[in-house]
C-alpha cells in the first residue's frame, strides 16, 4: 500500500510541476509564460540565459501581485480609461481609421470579435498594473525635512570615537581609578598567570565503521532464534533492535579503539589519520570536540596518552606532544580579571567590616527558604552517535522517570551512562544563584513542582527535591558581592516599596504556566524508495528549470582559531577528510557548501580564492568575518544545463522530503481525526512517538516544541487533556499536541512581590552608580584627558574612520537610532551617556564630519527624491509579497 501511495504521489507531483514555475495563491505561472516573456529579450546583450529568466519571472510575478492588490482595495478601469488608452497606443492604426480620423464604429467592431477581446482584456490589465503602481507610489509620502536628512544619512563622511562600558564593571565610587587597578596588577602579579596548555595528537575510531557489522550480527541472531522450532518469540521492535545495534556498535568501536591504543604506544601505525591540535587551554575549544577532551587533555602530562573517550563520532585517543606551564600574565592578557579582582579587593577592605557587621546585626533579615536539589545533566548522548541522540534522550529520561523517587537508583543510572550529577544547594529568595539553570529550578520548586526536567541552553537537566529548608542562612562570603545592594535597600522607606508596588501592580504577577502532552511524527526522508524511472521523467519534463550559471562545488573550514585552521589545511592537502577535519577543526559558519553554487551569489573574497586554485586543491588560508578560513575546491561547472547524473540526487531527495512530508503530515493527521484526549492515542501511535513536557511558564522553551507563543493563548482557554485545534508544522516533524495541565497567572500581593521589589531597586542602584561613574569618564575626556587610560579595564575606547550614517558601528538593535541622531550634530558633539541596553552604558564623540549644504541637497534633491521613492515602493511591494502565499518552483 505505501509503494502504491508514493507511486501515486510521484505521478501527481511530477503532472504538478511540469508547467509550473510560480505561483501566487490560486493563480499559476506557466513555462510558456515565461518563455513568452524571456522572449523578449533575445537580442539583449549582456545578460545570460539564468538573469535574463530571473528578471522576467520577477516582473510576471510583480505584475499578479498588483493585480492582487487591485482586485482587493477595489480598483477598477471603467470604459473611458480604456478607451483613451486604445486610442493612445493604436488610434494611428489605418484598420481604426476613415478618412484619417479615428472611427469609434470600426472600434467598437473590433471589440466584438476574438482578436479584439483579447487585445483589451491585455489592455485592462496592463492598464490595472500602471493604476495600481500610481496610486501606490502616490501614497509614498516623504516630507522635506526627511528628505533632507535621509540625504545627510547618505552622503555624509565622519570619524567616530566611542565606548561601550558593562554596567556591572562600571559599578564602582570615584576612588576605583585605572592607576590603582595598574599599581593593584603590580602588587599582586604573582596570582595572574596564564592558564597550564597543551598540544596533543589524535584520532578517532567512528562508529559508522562497525555499524554495518552490528546490523549483520543482529539480524543472524534473530534468523538463529526463529529458526529454532523449540522457542517462540514475540517480533521485537524496532526500538529493541536499534538499542541492541547502538549496544553491539559502542562494544566493537571500543574494542577497535583500545587495540589501536595499544599499537599507538607501540609505536605501530593506526588505521585512522592522525590529527594534531594547536596549544590549548582547559577554557579553549577545538571544533566540535566535546569539552571533556580539551579537559583531559590538560591534566595529562607531556607524552601521556588518554583512554578511548566517547564523542558524538566515535571513540578518540590522544596523547600530549607539548605543555606549556602556568606562566606570569602580561597585564593586556588579564585586564578584565585584574579589574574585576581589584575591584573585589578593594570593595572588601573598605566595607568588609562594614558588611559583617550588617551581616551580624540583621542576621534574620538573611534567612531565607533555600533547597538541597538532586541534578542530572544530560549534556548530551555519550553512548550514541548519528541520529539516533533524541532517542537515546528519550530513554535515559524514560529511566530517571520510571526510578524518579529512588536516588539510590538515579544515581546509578547517571553513574551507568557517564551523566554528572550532584546534590547543590539552591536559594529560593532573595539572592542569587551561581548556576542560571538554578534560577529555574528554583522557579519550579515554589510551584511545588518538586522533580522533573529542565532544558536550559541547549543542556538537559534533571532535577529532585532532597530536602527543603524553609530557613536557611547562607555563607556571608557567598552572599557578600550582594551585601551592598541589601544595606541601600535596607535604607529605604518601606513606604517606597509599597508606593513602587501600587504604581506597577499589573506588572507582579504569576506567569501562566503549561504542561503539553502529544505524539510526534518525524520527517524522515532517506529510508523512501523512488524509482529512477520517475526521478528521469521528471529531468526530462523539466531541464530548462536546471540551468545553472557558471558555479563551483567547494567546502570550507572556518574558526576564530588561526592556528587550527592552518594544522586544518595541512590535513586536507594530505587527502583527510573534510567532514572529519570540520568535526574536529572547524566553527559553523552557516554558509551553503557541497553542492554547486553559483560564482556570482559567492562573497567576492571567495570568488578571488576559488578562481585562482584548480580542481581538487585548497586555497589560502584568508580572514573572514571574526576569523579565518580556507575554500577546498573540487570542481567547476561551466553555464548551461547539468547532466542527469548531476541533479539525479537533488531530484531525488526533493521526491523523497515531499513524500516524507506527505507520510508524516497523514501519521499526524490520523491521529487528529481519530482522537479527542491524550489518552486515546496509545490505540493509534507507538509509545516512541508520544511525548509529555514538564510543567513551565507559557513564555519559556519546551522540550520537543520549541515554543509555544503562536499557541499559547489557545492552549489557555482548553479543558485539561483536551487536542488542540490543528496540527502543529515543526522543523523536521508534525505534532498533536493536548493541554495536560496549566496554571493561570494570579497577581502577587505586596508581600509576595517584595523580594522582586527590592531586586528592581537594587539594580536601579547598579545602575545608577555605574552611569555616574561612566559620565565621570566622560567628563574627563571632554575636558582633554586621555579617553585610552580612562576606559583601559573598561572596554577600550574605539575610534572609526570614514564611516557613513549607514555603517554598522553598534548592535542592530540600536545602530540606526544612534546613526539618525549623529546626522542632526556637529562635528566634536560628545553625546551624554546614554543606555543601549540594561547592561551596557554608551556615549560616543564626533571627530569629524562634513557637512552637507542645503545648496548641495537642492542640486541633486530630484534625483534623489526620485531614488527613494523607488526604493520606498520596492520595499512595500516586498512587504506586501511577504503576505501572499508564492511558491517558485525552479
Amino acid at each position: 500500500m505505501k509503494a502504491i501511495f508514493i507511486l501515486l504521489s510521484l505521478s501527481l507531483l511530477t503532472v504538478l510541476l511540469a508547467d509550473t514555475v510560480a505561483s501566487i495563491g490560486d493563480y499559476k505561472i506557466t513555462y510558456e509564460q515565461l518563455s513568452e516573456a524571456m522572449s523578449l529579450y533575445e537580442d539583449s546583450s549582456g545578460l545570460s540565459f539564468a538573469e535574463i529568466r530571473q528578471l522576467c519571472l520577477n516582473r510576471l510575478i510583480d505584475e499578479q501581485v498588483l493585480i492582487i492588490y487591485a482586485r482587493q482595495n477595489g480598483i477598477t478601469i471603467d470604459e473611458g480609461e480604456l478607451d483613451a488608452f486604445f486610442i493612445h497606443e493604436l488610434g494611428d492604426h489605418s484598420r481604426f481609421q476613415t478618412n484619417g480620423i479615428f472611427d469609434y464604429n470600426k472600434y467598437n467592431s473590433f471589440k466584438q470579435t476574438d482578436t479584439g477581446e483579447k487585445i483589451l482584456k491585455e489592455m485592462i490589465r496592463e492598464l490595472l498594473i500602471n493604476k495600481s503602481q500610481t496610486l501606490i507610489k502616490k501614497s509614498i509620502q516623504i516630507s522635506e525635512e526627511n528628505l533632507l536628512q535621509e540625504f545627510i544619512i547618505e552622503n555624509v563622511k565622519l570619524d567616530l570615537s566611542y565606548a561601550l562600558v558593562d554596567v556591572e564593571a562600571a559599578n564602582v565610587s570615584t576612588g576605583f581609578t585605572p592607576d590603582k587597578a595598574i599599581q593593584f596588577y603590580q602588587d599582586n602579579r604573582h596570582t595572574f598567570k596564564t592558564l597550564k596548555r597543551v598540544k596533543f595528537e589524535f584520532f578517532l575510531v567512528p562508529w559508522d565503521r562497525f555499524r554495518r557489522e552490528a546490523e549483520e550480527y543482529y539480524d543472524n541472531l534473530i534468523s538463529s532464534i526463529y529458526n529454532n522450532e523449540d522457542q517462540t518469540h514475540d517480533i521485537l521492535t524496532d526500538s529493541t533492535r536499534t538499542a541492541f545495534i547502538e549496544r553491539e556498535t559502542r562494544n566493537l568501536t571500543r574494542r577497535e579503539a583500545v587495540q589501536s591504543l595499544n599499537d599507538w604506544k607501540a609505536n605501530e601505525q593506526v588505521s585512522y589519520p592522525v590529527l594534531e591540535s594547536p596549544f590549548l587551554s582547559s577554557k579553549d575549544r577545538l571544533g566540535s570536540l566535546e569539552p571533556d577532551i580539551i579537559l583531559n587533555a590538560v591534566s595529562l602530562n607531556k607524552g601521556q596518552y588518554s583512554e578511548p573517550l566517547e564523542t558524538q563520532q566515535g571513540f578518540l585517543i590522544l596523547r600530549v606532544t607539548d605543555v606549556e606551564s602556568q606562566q606570569y600574565a602580561a597585564m593586556d592578557e588579564v585586564r578584565d580579571d585584574v579589574w574585576q579582582a581589584f575591584v573585589t579587593h578593594e570593595k572588601n577592605r573598605l566595607y568588609s567590616e562594614e558588611f559583617r557587621r550588617y551581616f551580624s546585626n540583621n542576621i534574620d533579615d538573611f534567612i531565607i527558604p533555600a533547597a538541597i536539589v538532586y541534578k542530572i545533566l544530560i549534556s548530551r548522548p555519550r553512548n550514541i552517535f548519528s541520529l539516533q541522540s533524541e532517542e537515546y534522550q528519550s530513554t535515559i529520561r524514560t529511566l530517571i522517570e520510571t526510578n524518579s523517587d529512588d536516588e539510590v537508583t538515579l544515581e546509578a543510572i547517571a553513574n551507568d551512562y557517564g551523566l554528572s550529577n550532584y546534590n547543590t544547594i539552591i536559594y529560593l529568595e532573595r539572592f542569587k544563584n551561581d548556576e542560571p539553570v538554578d534560577e529555574q529550578i528554583a522557579q519550579q520548586i515554589k510551584q511545588d513542582r518538586l522533580s522533573g526536567f529542565i532544558r536550559y541552553d541547549k543542556e538537559l537537566y534533571f532535577y529532585k527535591l532532597s530536602t527543603l529548608f524553609p530557613e536557611y542562612i547562607p555563607n556571608f562570603t557567598d552572599i557578600e558581592d550582594e551585601i551592598n545592594d541589601l544595606i541601600y535597600i535596607d535604607q529605604l522607606e518601606n513606604s517606597e516599596y509599597q508606593n513602587y508596588y501600587n504604581d506597577n501592580k499589573p506588572d507582579f504577577m504569576t506567569s501562566d504556566s503549561l504542561q503539553v502532552g502529544g505524539v510526534i511524527f518525524p520527517i524522515t526522508a532517506d529510508t523512501i524508495m523512488v524509482e529512477e524511472k520517475l526521478v528521469r521523467e521528471f529531468y526530462d519534463n523539466n531541464i530548462n528549470s536546471f540551468y545553472r550559471d557558471k558555479s563551483v562545488l567547494f567546502d570550507y573550514l572556518y574558526s576564530t582559531n588561526r592556528e587550527a585552521v592552518y594544522l586544518a589545511r595541512n590535513h586536507a592537502l594530505n587527502g583527510i577528510d573534510m567532514a572529519l577535519l570540520q568535526y574536529c577543526y572547524g566553527e559553523d559558519l552557516r554558509l551553503e557548501s557541497r553542492k554547486p553554487i553559483s560564482y556570482d551569489s559567492l562573497p567576492e573574497k571567495f570568488k578571488l580564492h576559488l578562481s585562482a586554485i584548480p580542481d581538487s586543491s585548497c586555497s589560502q588560508v584568508f580572514q573572514y568575518e571574526q576569523g579565518y578560513i580556507f575554500l577546498k575546491k573540487w570542481r567547476i561547472y561551466e553555464a548551461g544545463l547539468p547532466s542527469y547524473r548531476e541533479v539525479k540526487k537533488d531530484i531525488l531527495s526533493r521526491f523523497q522530503m515531499e513524500i516524507a512530508d506527505s507520510i508524516s503530515y497523514n501519521l499526524a493527521k490520523t491521529v487528529f481525526d481519530s482522537t479527542r484526549y491524550y489518552s486515546q492515542c496509545l490505540q493509534y501511535a507507538s509509545k516512541e512517538n508520544m511525548f509529555t513536557t514538564s510543567q513551565l511558564p507559557a513564555d519559556t522553551y519546551f522540550e520537543y516544541l520549541g515554543y509555544l507563543n503562536d499557541y499559547k493563548d489557545e492552549l489557555l482557554r482548553m479543558w485539561k487533556n483536551e487536542k488542540f485545534s490543528r496540527i502543529i508544522k515543526l522543523e523536521n516533524s508534525y505534532a498533536v499536541i493536548y493541554l495536560l495541565n496549566r496554571t493561570y497567572a494570579r497577581q502577587l500581593n505586596y508581600e509576595e512581590a517584595l523580594p522582586l521589589i527590592k531586586k528592581i531597586f537594587a539594580a536601579r542602584n547598579r545602575y545608577r552608580t555605574a552611569k555616574n561613574y561612566v559620565k565621570e569618564i566622560r567628563d574627563k575626556i571632554i575636558a582633554g584627558e586621555d579617553p585610552e587610560y580612562l576606559l583601559y579595564f573598561l572596554g577600550g575606547w574605539h575610534t572609526l574612520y570614514n564611516l557613513n550614517l549607514k555603517s554598522q558601528v553598534f548592535p542592530k538593535s540600536f545602530n540606526d537610532l544612534i546613526m539618525n541622531d549623529i546626522a542632526k550634530k556637529e562635528q566634536g558633539y560628545c553625546s551624554p551617556v546614554i543606555s543601549p541596553s540594561e547592561d551596557q552604558l554608551l556615549f560616543y564623540r564626533i571627530d569629524r564630519m562634513n557637512k552637507i549644504s542645503r545648496e548641495e541637497f537642492q542640486r541633486n534633491r530630484d534625483t534623489f527624491l526620485e531614488n527613494i521613492m523607488a526604493e520606498r515602493y520596492r520595499k512595500w511591494l516586498e512587504q506586501y509579497k511577504s503576505q501572499l502565499d508564492i511558491k517558485i518552483r525552479i
